[in-house]
């Protein structure tokens, strides 16, 4: 993600959920974001178990064990030569991820992460019939190039 100025928030009232008052928020570094949530494969390979599925997200795990597995992935990819000293594997704050959501800097202004309509973008219970996240990728990506980004998993 390159640098970058949003409205963080919302003016709407009758969001569900609590969120801050729209204002201005700039971001002057650049960033990564994975493409899809964690995976439980990727999860459990890290965490120095097996199995698990390759399609479906991890869920269940605290703020500090998904920090922790941030921790673990950086020293994992750095021992296996796929990242330098420089880099590591972190949390997005929540500006981070609500830029990366909107799109960033190519951002179309949609109502959901990639499209005016839910169903195109995001897994919910009421088009997946199902109380569970379902695989990862199953819907459009948004701007990025960013899935589920409006629904599956609960963050």
């Amino acid at each position: 993600m390159e640098p970058g100025t949003f409205a963080m928030g919302s003016s709407n009232r009758n969001v569900q959920f609590s969120e801050s008052p729209a204002h201005q928020v700039t971001l002057t570094q650049s960033y990564l974001m994975g493409e899809t949530e964690v995976t439980e494969a990727l999860w459990n390979a890290v965490q120095g178990s097996s199995g698990g599925s390759t399609t479906q997200p991890q869920t269940s795990v605290t703020w500090q064990e998904a920090n922790d597995f941030a921790g673990k992935l950086t020293t994992a990819a750095r021992q296996a030569g796929l990242i330098d000293n420089t880099v590591r594997f972190a949390l997005p704050t929540e500006a981070q991820w609500e830029f990366a959501a909107k799109g960033g800097n190519l951002s179309k202004g949609y109502l959901y992460s990639g499209s005016n309509d839910i169903n195109d973008v995001a897994v919910t219970r009421e088009n997946s019939g199902s109380n569970s996240p379902t695989s990862v990728k199953t819907k459009q990506p948004n701007e990025l190039g960013l899935y589920d980004m409006s629904g599956n998993a609960y963050e």
